[in-house]
């Protein structure tokens, strides 16, 4: 700025003594060690004027307000020279400008402080009574809060030097703003409000701005020392300030690397010789300068991102004055300076251990005069740093219950640049694996000697320190003792990590982290098997073994064998895989000792992870009839080390008519009598359906297994409908199976999945994701359990697990998620596209699921938390679903609830609410959209509000009241007459009029008009922005 001279030293040192301001600290204002960073932004509040003219110039004062809004010209008074454009303002209250705050995807934010100030008297202006005021923090997103200044923070340099020099007219204030920050993260900011001076016939001095600094996390970048101070004092021009910081850290060894954050108010582009130093070890300063903050012109109303280049996103961002050339552009950004400078040890500017600073702001005799207001340090330290990526390695991958699998882990510290100490490694086991050997650099056990067990994994195991540019290598061996049973999935996925901590600076608490290596997984294959038997008569026995391959590898060298029982002799040539006949081995059967099995796809010996294997094969019994105990054993790898599967099978062949069942019959009813429902060969005869033993038979007219007497009186199914619930199983399956569930309800163990393959979309889903898909009664390894809600045990109901996509068969992926105690997961929140963390997304008093929650919702709107918006749902992304103007949660729950998916519940042809649905309804009847029927109104719930006969949106159309019952009548306004069907055919007139109600005073449709006025006078809005004082 330019100054007037100076008349006497004498003067000016008398001048200084009696107005000098308070000496305010620099304030440290939060500081930590963390693996992130620091981000600033913010804007000037003002553009440079011309010389005593209201208009764009090369002044190094502001002349204008910045403004957010596009109508906003300042134009009073009206320049005589080029006018301000849109987005200005001479009116402090309504200033504002905006800044882009850029972090990374993954960033939490730790910590935010705003900062703001500016001239508070110059020229015809004087805020300092206004200074304290709370200031506007807004986001792109519309939300906004008033933020109070912080009193500890606060700078106010009022010195008066009349006439030998300016009076120093400058405030600063800052306040913690990290709540507001942290639930907003990257995006646009704005400030508003903020009290400063600008003047037609003030050509320097003026000045406002504000500051966004944010201190974050984010665990992928290098380990820093964060810091932010707030403060400073004022630099005049041919003067000096050293302001003093102590709080952050550098390492104690290495090299120093780091950034260091500044900002200012009232620095100059076309005043030269400003200079910003940081002194060294030996106490010498150095130079600090950016890519756009020249080392002598450091403070010249720049305003930069945080790699110190111009930032030009924001408010007039592409304004700039030149510091480099130290000229000024015509109404350029002016007044506050942000950037983000380097700092290194090989700069000399930084040391080793270093814990505070000396930074040295200067100017020369006809240079420019400033305030800084923060400066912040983020320093990187020196820690270890794991080569991760490839640190975990393993022999072999698939796996099977017996085997032994060696570990090498390489805890590598090459690339460090600081000791690792205290560390810890875990490599926790799951179930069916076992340590059996372990080892530190070929040496057996831990760093001690001692002996580590599979517990220690889990409990951690002590390595000592590792010096950075060293390693350690650990080798374990894993015994497999058995591979994870169905439902869950075949596989071990392991994970090695340890724990160590490190000093970031001499005296420092050590820092404790965590890392992890890369994940393995073992894989297996997992034969299930299951073997049926069907006697086909004559003694003659259909065996039937299904090799289902349900692990996560291929079987290979897979065998099938079986032993024929005594009593009874192979049917040569009836061997058949997946359909296709086998040939006999010298007339002996094929699997006799074992043969080789595939599935369809698979190679010779090969069943392929999820496919299947069918054999079947026929036996005869020598004596007709008799109890037969078959056993088959599926190999996984033949001859190899894996464990075979048996299952063994009970066949009792009896003699039909005894009434008793055997395994070849349908039905015994005691005789050999046909035509009765079971006939001779204990068949079920067409028509028929039988039960118990000695078998009931009778008819059964649906055919679906019941007859129609114990669907009338056991099952209480429909007789003539064979799905009486529909949900894809027959009613005879249901009660019969070997799993049964209830016939009479689609969805037996209420998890939102139909017991079969047909869907009913209320209650229930069905088809690829019903429970028993093929409707055979039978629970399939691939399928969940119609009669168990959380099939595989662990915690999630097998329908959240199907719509958000993990699996129900799988415990382990059953992680509950419901941030907002609304009853509707947070993965199905972000399919729905509802806020995880705010139970009522849209607003509207209804919960986003089922649950309540207290205080602030009513649940639900997504009623079977499935994440879709069905049928009979009000939808939780939309306020008002069937856009009447009234919210859902005023339709259900208001004094006269009306319906929320129906925009005219009483089909009047007047909307509920205020809201217009072309071809429906025209606005309204509940004009207020508060869920009451106030006075004016009509009734949303009555198709005749005033029960005159004519409907409420005919009135309104032709003019009449629909409030008054006394003009209920047909045809038009100006002839009078009678309605009586409400279709506006003239009955009659003047005193044929036939109304029933009587006129009980002649004020009343004039009463009626008013109202309906005021009604309409509450309809009108005024737009006011809501601000809570943070």
């Amino acid at each position: 700025m330019k100054r007037l001279p100076l008349r006497s030293p004498a003067f000016a040192i008398m001048v200084l003594l009696l107005t000098a301001s308070t000496a305010h600290a620099n304030i440290l204002r939060y500081t930590t060690t963390v693996e992130g960073g620091l981000a600033v932004t913010g804007n000037t509040l003002g553009l440079s004027k011309e010389t005593n003219v209201n208009g764009p110039g090369l002044q190094d004062s502001i002349g204008t307000f910045c403004s957010t809004e596009a109508g906003s010209i300042d134009n009073v008074p009206v320049s005589t020279g080029a006018a301000w454009p849109a987005y200005t303002t001479a009116d402090w209250h309504v200033n504002g400008s905006t800044g882009a705050l850029a972090l990374p995807a993954d960033a939490h934010v730790l910590y935010a402080e705003l900062i703001w100030g500016g001239s508070f008297a110059y020229g015809s202006e004087n805020v300092k009574a206004l200074i304290d005021s709370s200031v506007e923090l807004g986001f792109q997103d519309g939300t906004a809060r008033f933020v109070a200044p912080d009193p500890l923070t606060a700078i106010t340099e009022d010195i008066s030097r009349q006439p030998t020099a300016f009076d120093i007219r400058y405030y600063m204030r800052s306040a913690d703003v990290t709540s507001f920050v942290q639930a907003r993260g990257a995006g646009t900011y704005e400030v508003h409000g903020v009290p400063a001076t600008q003047d037609t016939f003030i050509n320097s001095l003026n000045a406002a701005g504000w500051t966004l600094i944010v201190a974050y996390e984010e665990n992928s970048m290098t380990t820093r020392n964060l810091s932010i101070f707030v403060g400073g004092a004022f630099v005049d021009e041919n003067s000096e300030e050293d302001y003093f910081f102590t709080g952050f850290c550098s390492p104690p060894t290495g090299f120093v690397d780091g950034r260091v954050v500044v900002s200012a108010m009232e620095g100059d582009a076309d005043l030269v010789g400003d200079q910003l130093l940081i002194e060294d070890s030996v106490g010498t300063f150095q130079n600090l300068s950016g890519t756009n903050n020249p080392q002598d012109n450091f403070f010249a109303s720049q305003l930069n991102d945080d790699n110190g280049d111009l930032n030009i996103v924001g408010t007039f961002a592409t304004a700039n004055h030149n510091a480099f050339t130290g000229t000024n552009v015509s109404g350029g950004r002016q007044g506050w300076d942000i950037t983000t400078i380097p700092v290194s040890s090989s700069s000399s500017q930084i040391d080793n251990s270093q814990t505070s600073a000396t930074i040295r702001a200067t100017s020369t005799l006809a240079g420019d005069s400033y305030l800084p207001t923060l400066v912040a340090f983020e320093i990187d330290v020196n820690a270890p740093d794991f080569f991760l990526d490839l640190s975990t390695d393993i022999d072999h991958d698939v796996v099977y219950a017996g085997d032994d699998v060696d570990y090498i882990v390489y805890v590598d510290n090459l690339y460090g640049n600081a000791d690792a100490e205290n560390v810890k490694f875990f490599h926790p086991l799951p179930a069916g694996l076992r340590l059996t050997a372990f080892a530190i650099d070929g040496v057996s056990g831990d760093v001690n000697g001692s002996a580590v067990t599979t517990a220690n994994l889990t409990s951690g195991v002590n390595l000592g320190s590792i010096p950075f540019g060293g390693y350690t290598t650990i080798t374990m061996t894993i015994h497999v003792d058995s591979i994870p049973a169905s439902p869950a999935i075949a596989s071990f996925k392991t994970l090695a990590s340890w724990d160590y901590d490190y000093v970031t600076c001499v005296g420092a608490t050590p820092i404790v982290n965590t890392v992890e290596s890369q994940q393995q997984t073992l894989r297996a294959a997992r034969l299930e098997l299951n073997l049926s038997a069907r006697p086909e008569g004559s003694g003659v026995i259909t065996y039937t073994a299904t090799v289902a391959n349900t692990g996560t590898a291929d079987a290979v060298g897979a065998t099938l064998s079986a032993q024929i029982p005594t009593g009874t002799s192979y049917l040569v040539g009836s061997s058949k895989l997946n359909g296709a006949a086998v040939a006999d081995n010298a007339g002996q059967m094929p699997f006799v000792g074992g043969g080789p099995i595939k599935s369809t796809t698979g190679a010779a010996g090969v069943i392929k992870f999820g496919e299947v294997a069918t054999v079947t094969f026929q036996i005869v019994i020598n004596g007709g009839a008799g109890n037969v105990s078959l056993t088959v054993s599926a190999d996984p790898d033949g001859s190899g080390p894996a464990p075979a599967v048996d299952k063994t099978v009970q066949t009792n062949v009896g003699l039909c008519g005894d009434g008793s069942l055997s395994d070849v019959e349908q039905c015994d009813d005691g005789n050999l009598n046909n035509n009765d429902g079971c006939d001779s060969a204990c068949t079920i005869e067409d028509g028929y359906a039988c039960h118990g033993e000695p078998s009931v038979c009778g008819p059964d007219a649906d055919g679906d297994g019941l007859s129609n007497g114990y669907e009338t009186d056991v099952s209480h199914t429909d007789p003539n409908n064979p799905d009486t619930d529909g949900d894809g199983i027959g009613d005879g399956v249901e009660v019969l199976g070997q799993n049964p569930t209830d016939p009479n309800l689609e969805d037996t163990d209420g998890d939102g999945l139909c017991d079969g393959p047909a869907a009913n979309p209320v209650a229930c889903q069905g088809g690829t994701k019903g429970e028993d898909k093929n409707a055979d009664g039978v629970r399939q390894a691939t399928e969940t359990d119609p009669n168990n809600p959380d099939t595989d045990g662990g915690t999630i109901w097998d329908g959240v697990e199907v719509n958000r996509g993990t699996n129900p068969l799988d415990p382990s992926d059953d992680i509950a998620g419901d941030s907002d105690n609304d009853g509707l997961d947070d993965t199905l929140e972000a399919t729905l596209g509802t806020d995880p963390h705010n139970p009522d997304s849209d607003g509207d008093g209804l919960c986003d699921g089922p649950l309540s929650v207290t205080g602030v919702c009513v649940g639900g709107e997504d009623l079977n938390a499935n994440g879709v918006v069905d049928p009979g749902e009000t939808n939780p992304t939309n306020p008002d679903s069937d856009d009447d103007g009234i919210s859902d949660g005023v339709e259900l729950h208001g004094a006269n609830p009306t319906l929320p998916l129906d925009p005219d519940s009483d089909d009047d042809g007047l909307c509920d609410g205020t809201g217009t649905l072309e071809g429906l309804c025209k606005s309204g009847e509940d004009l207020n959209n508060n869920g009451t029927q106030d006075p004016g109104e009509t009734d949303p719930m009555k198709f005749d509000t005033d029960l005159g006969g004519i409907p409420d949106g005919v009135e309104v159309d032709r003019g009449t009241d629909p409030l008054d019952p006394s003009d209920d009548y047909e045809g038009n306004a100006n002839e009078g007459g009678e309605d009586i069907g409400g279709n506006g055919n003239l009955a009659g007139k003047g005193d044929d009029c036939g109304c029933s109600v009587a006129d009980t005073s002649s004020s009343l449709p004039a009463h009626g008009i008013l109202l309906l006025f005021v009604g309409l006078l509450l309809r009108r809005r005024r737009w006011a922005k809501n601000a809570t004082e943070l």
